[in-house]
């Protein structure tokens, strides 16, 4: 299912948003919370000074994603499929999907949501066989950053959780 040809995968869940309410309607509009800005620029530091070079930045176009994705101040792509509530396989085909100007990158950072980036995560690691029947996804907290890697760009190859950060930590 995974067919992903980059030796980097950094997957980064938005920072902390404000919470739904009647004023400001759709839960895609929730721009980041206070704390959710300083998550943000922390974990775009941290970024910035480790990250692999050639990276392709893709984000959902939830405000709270793209909000999450600015503070890095890289260019980055939006992607409506990514947004709240998408499925793996939307993601899945939106990534296998790019557009052909995109493909030259080595590393790939994705921002969005749980849960298909818990979802990916254990796709990435291989884990759906061996999860409880219950559990399908891997919970990444608010802020963080699970980066995986894989030494070649051979098919089916599984990722290796590389490091994890959270904001709090930083």
């Amino acid at each position: 299912m995974i067919a992903l040809n980059y030796h980097n995968i950094l997957l980064w869940r938005h920072a902390d948003a404000e919470p739904i309410t009647e004023i400001k309607g759709l839960d895609s509009k929730r721009p980041l919370s206070k704390k959710g800005l300083k998550q943000a620029e922390k974990m775009a530091d941290w970024l910035s000074n480790n990250m692999p070079k050639n990276m392709l930045v893709v984000s959902s176009n939830a405000v709270r994603a793209e909000q999450t994705a600015q503070a890095l101040k890289l260019d980055y792509i939006v992607f409506a499929s990514l947004a709240p509530g998408a499925t793996l396989e939307t993601v899945l085909d939106t990534l296998n999907n790019l557009p052909k100007n995109k493909l030259q990158y080595e590393n790939l950072l994705l921002i969005g949501h749980q849960p298909w980036l818990g979802l990916l995560a254990a796709q990435l690691l291989s884990l759906p066989q061996v999860l409880p029947k219950n559990a399908k996804e891997i919970s990444i907290k608010k802020g963080a950053v699970w980066w995986f890697k894989q030494s070649t760009l051979e098919k089916n190859q599984s990722f290796k959780l590389f490091t994890m950060q959270t904001p709090a930590l930083l």
